[in-house]
């Protein structure tokens, strides 16, 4: 069937229906005014569609009351006649940065009467397995939040666990490096108090003549260089060395068997000496009683 052109019906009164579209708003001098937006427009009478297809009306009361949304179709008698469109409060200069200057067309008036709801549109509430769905991923969606917030705690506590760990492990190592550095303090003591030992026990040189250079000093005789004994070469073959430490170890462990031998040989000193007074005393013993014996004769 053809468009009607609402320029061929103005003057007229007729029934009109359509889809609402869109809720929308435009700046008067008397502020903001809200419009809806009526799109699908038909000829009741002749179920002819009318150019234009659809037409901006002011919100007014009529239009509030029946809470209308978007889909809902709707049915109103109104008066074709002239109307302006665009934008009329300020009028936009006509450009092409705007597309809709105003302009004046035909179309229903914004006075509408016996404004009713044909059809409300019907949102499909959704499947009953979709439902459920969505209630499984809401349940796995809280399961893994309190599975994360579980894992958050442990986490945490374990950081702290391991920070008082690092903070017991740091004191101990300055314990540590304190009491190694009091050892080598002790060791470098010892050491000291070894040299002077040492070095109080090398014979005095008062009366030593002065030492000849190199080139004057006479060279020793052969067997007038004085040799360690076999044995103690083998038992203590570090005596031959050169390092200061090894011999100052050599020193010090053949002090320690020396004065460990030492009470040794006093014991045997002493035996020996007894022996030998006893033997004399036993000899002198001897001689006065055959010389008492003789004498009695």
């Amino acid at each position: 069937m053809p468009t009607v052109p609402l320029a061929t019906v103005r003057g007229q009164v007729h029934r009109f229906k359509g889809v609402i579209d869109r809720f929308g708003s435009f700046d008067s001098k008397q502020g903001a005014v809200m419009t809806v937006c009526v799109r699908n427009l038909r000829l009741v009478k002749t179920n002819r569609d009318v150019f234009p297809d659809h037409w901006w009306f002011r919100f007014r009361q009529e239009w509030a009351v029946l809470n209308l949304k978007p889909g809902d179709e709707v049915c109103f008698t109104a008066k074709v006649n002239r109307q302006r469109k665009g934008y009329p409060f300020p009028q936009p200069a006509p450009s092409s940065n705007n597309p809709k200057p105003l302009r004046t067309e035909f179309g229903p008036s914004h006075q509408v009467r016996d404004l009713t709801v044909l059809k409300r549109k019907r949102y499909l509430d959704p499947p009953r397995s979709t439902i459920r769905q969505l209630q499984s991923l809401l349940d796995q969606e809280r399961t893994l939040k309190d599975q994360y917030m579980t894992l958050v705690h442990e986490l945490d506590a374990r950081l702290q666990d391991l920070q008082r760990k690092l903070a017991a492990e740091i004191s101990r190592g300055n314990e540590h490096r304190t009491t190694i550095q009091q050892l080598e303090a002790q060791r470098q003591d010892l050491e000291q108090q070894i040299a002077a030992a040492i070095c109080d026990r090398q014979p005095l040189t008062r009366d030593r003549p002065p030492a000849a250079s190199p080139s004057q000093a006479p060279r020793p005789a052969p067997d007038s260089v004085p040799r360690l004994h076999p044995e103690t070469t083998q038992e203590f073959p570090q005596l031959g060395g050169n390092d200061p430490q090894t011999l100052l170890a050599t020193v010090r462990h053949l002090e320690q068997r020396l004065e460990a031998s030492i009470p040794r040989q006093r014991s045997l000193f002493f035996i020996s000496v007894s022996t030998v007074m006893g033997l004399a005393l036993g000899v002198g013993l001897g001689g006065t009683l055959v010389r008492g014996g003789s004498s009695g004769r």
